[in-house]
């Protein structure tokens, strides 16, 4: 028991700073996405460059509550953080849920009126966000390049609608592309394709997340009670 309990202790340790050296490195990247607008609330709101923040935050301060447990033994820091990836999993569990019962029209015609018709006057954070999904995956609009029709006129396009997008660039580019060059491919198409093709794969990479969690919780408990253990016979 006592070199399973400390193998899965070296292991967490492990684990952990992985995890943390990983979420610095994308709240680094993403916060350099963002520039100036990073403090926005409503941007917040809006853009998904701003979800990444949020869980690059979430993984740097679980992880370091796992790392800093392990290393002082800490009984009560462990339970933290055993508690924290319990949450965690929780959350993911209802994400998972509202995403598998959302009406796919319903969210199709909200982000059609709320974000791609009013491209334009959208902030810098949100349109880098259209546009690098666009990019990505070679698509354009929710259902097509006609959800742009308002747009077309004025010759505000976004580039990522004929791969002509370029993330580093400062300025978000609008305007360069032809009606001609114009992907035809919405990117609800694209997404929906992509995850069909690939679904078997998702499931196993989804219940393994979940099932690797789900033990370190377990084991987590089992190491702080060690712990808690090993001082009250001392």
């Amino acid at each position: 028991m006592a070199f399973f309990m400390n193998t899965f202790k070296y292991l967490i340790f492990l684990v952990n700073l992985i995890f943390f050296g990983l979420g610095i490195y994308l709240f680094q990247s993403t916060y350099k996405q963002l520039g100036d607008s990073v403090f926005n609330i409503d941007d917040a709101l809006k853009s998904p460059i701003y979800f990444t923040l949020a869980i690059s935050v979430i993984i740097i301060v679980i992880s370091f509550i796992g790392f800093c447990g392990v290393c002082s033994e800490n009984s009560c820091m462990i339970k933290s953080y055993a508690s924290l990836i319990l949450v965690c999993v929780i959350l993911q569990a209802i994400a998972v849920y509202m995403i598998y019962k959302a009406d796919p029209s319903a969210v199709s015609s909200a982000l059609k009126k709320n974000l791609i018709k009013n491209f334009s006057n959208q902030s810098t954070s949100v349109q880098k966000s259209i546009q690098l999904i666009q990019q990505e995956n070679s698509c354009c609009g929710v259902d097509g390049a006609q959800d742009y029709d308002s747009n077309i006129s004025l010759n505000k396009i976004p580039d990522s609608c004929c791969g002509k997008f370029e993330e580093n660039d400062s300025n978000i580019q609008i305007g360069h592309c032809s009606k001609n060059a114009l992907y035809s491919t919405g990117c609800q198409q694209k997404i929906t394709d992509l995850i069909t093709e690939n679904h078997k794969t998702i499931y196993i990479i989804v219940g393994c997340i979940f099932g690797f969690q789900i033990l370190t919780v377990l084991l987590s408990c089992l190491l702080s009670k060690n712990i808690r253990e090993q001082y009250n016979v001392v």
